[in-house]
């Protein structure tokens, strides 16, 4: 698997204006949104992209992509890392995409709510991610098979904001467990340069 970076550019010319700048900004992040939607309908392109740039205007970017997509009906699920401590805990990537995803697909709610009976406590702490990873998004995703809308895509913002290494392992264990089932989705990740 290949992973496609898409650098956010956020340069202005030195004479511009506040104005002027902030409309510079405003219509790149729109472009790189544009390039960013037009891109999930690429069969080609590689089913994970790497969104890096400056903190804030990645963050706006992921943000107004993420409002693109669930209008257009193409994002399955999202989570959006912060400095915040409170809001930044690894235990609750998984639990919360496929949370997401059982609004987002429905076909997968009522195998994920099949998963949740028969163990109550998969969605905790202190149950290991590859056993959630498996059992609430691999798993169902699997099981309705053709029945998966394309084009979907998960987002992770701000990889870069996450304290410590849990995180990053529960990301690349989704990044493995997509690339070796071949799940039909896009994975878009955004991080500082």
């Amino acid at each position: 698997m290949t992973v496609t970076p898409f650098p956010l550019q956020s340069q202005q010319p030195a004479t511009s204006s506040v104005d002027e700048i902030n409309i510079w900004k405003s219509r790149a992040r729109e472009t790189a949104v544009e390039m960013i939607m037009k891109s999930a309908h690429m069969a080609d392109l590689s089913k994970l992209l790497w969104v890096h740039g400056l903190i804030k205007e990645r963050k706006l970017v992921a943000r107004a992509l993420t409002k693109r997509m669930s209008q257009e009906r193409q994002l399955a699920a999202s989570f959006f890392f912060s400095k915040d401590s409170l809001h930044n805990k690894h235990v609750l990537l998984f639990p919360t995409l496929a949370t997401q995803l059982s609004i987002s697909i429905p076909d997968i709610c009522p195998l994920i709510n099949k998963v949740i009976e028969a163990e109550p406590n998969i969605m905790g702490r202190d149950i290991p991610a590859e056993k959630q990873l498996a059992e609430l998004i691999v798993g169902p995703i699997q099981a309705i098979g053709d029945a998966f809308p394309t084009p979907m895509n998960i987002v992770i913002d701000g990889l870069d904001d996450c304290q410590g290494d849990s995180i990053r392992q529960r990301v690349a264990c989704l990044i493995a467990a997509h690339k070796f089932h071949q799940l039909p989705l896009r994975i878009i990740i955004t991080s500082h340069v």
